[in-house]
Order: structure tokens, then sequence, then C-alpha cells
């Protein structure tokens, strides 16, 4: 089974690179985890580090935007924030 990224990296091969490969599995497998989407679990994580960090979206499609609010309500665990960040720690469920 394709990554749900894949068709992303093939059209922008530079940001490959095995580091982002293997940040990109985790946040995929932390989404699955979580019930949410890539998107909503990366808002999570940006959200995660405090009023001074903002994120800027952008997307062609109107449903994307949509789905964005829901991580308003996704907290991250500390082992989750970690594992995203650095991959020393196995995300506990």
């Amino acid at each position: 089974m394709a990554a749900p990224y894949a068709g992303h990296r093939a059209r922008h091969p530079a940001y490959g690179g095995r580091a982002n490969d293997e940040r990109l599995d985790r946040a995929a497998a932390l989404a699955r985890e979580a019930g949410c989407t890539m998107a909503q679990l990366a808002m999570a994580y940006v959200l995660s580090h405090g009023p001074n960090l903002y994120a800027i979206v952008g997307t062609r499609r109107p449903e994307r935007l949509a789905e964005l609010p829901k991580a308003l309500n996704l907290a991250l665990a500390p082992h989750q924030l970690e594992y995203l960040a650095r991959g020393t720690t196995q995300p506990r469920t």
C-alpha cells in the first residue's frame, strides 16, 4: 500500500531524505492512532508549541481547510510530541 503522501513526494522530491521519510511515517502512524488526518495532526503539533508560534495554512480544497479546526480539540501527549519530533520514544495507545 502506498503511503498517503506518496503523490506529494513524487511532485516535490526536494523534501526527500531518510529523516523526512521517517517523520512522515511517524506522523501517519499517529494520525491513524488518533483517528485524524495528517493535516490535523500537524496543526495540533504546531498549536502545542504555545501562543507565539503560528501556522500558515494553504490548501487547494475547501474541504481540507474545513477539517483543520478539529485540530483544536486534538491534544497530543508529551510522549507523542517527542515521538513526532525525534522518534525517540514509541507512541503509547
